[in-house]
């Protein structure tokens, strides 16, 4: 997939992160779509109001973007 078309996607979901080695940043995303249906949120005493759950597209590859310390800045460091 060309970088220009991951900006048009929509409805993307991030999954989570790893570090595979040292300054390499992984992250991971999958296309999801949100729930019509929804469902109370309360944590402990306080209640927050509806919220709608994520749901995975499972049919849908996940999308990996690897960050290599080459290829940005970190702060404080030029």
């Amino acid at each position: 997939m060309e970088y220009n078309h991951l900006l048009e996607l929509k409805d993307v979901f991030f999954l989570g992160l790893t570090e595979p080695e040292v300054n390499v940043l992984r992250l991971y995303f999958s296309r999801s779509k949100v729930s019509d249906t929804p469902e109370p949120l309360i944590v402990g005493e306080k209640d927050f109001g509806d919220s709608y759950s994520i749901n995975i597209d499972k049919n849908s590859p996940i999308i990996q973007i690897d960050f290599h310390r080459d290829y940005f800045n970190v702060a404080g460091q030029h």
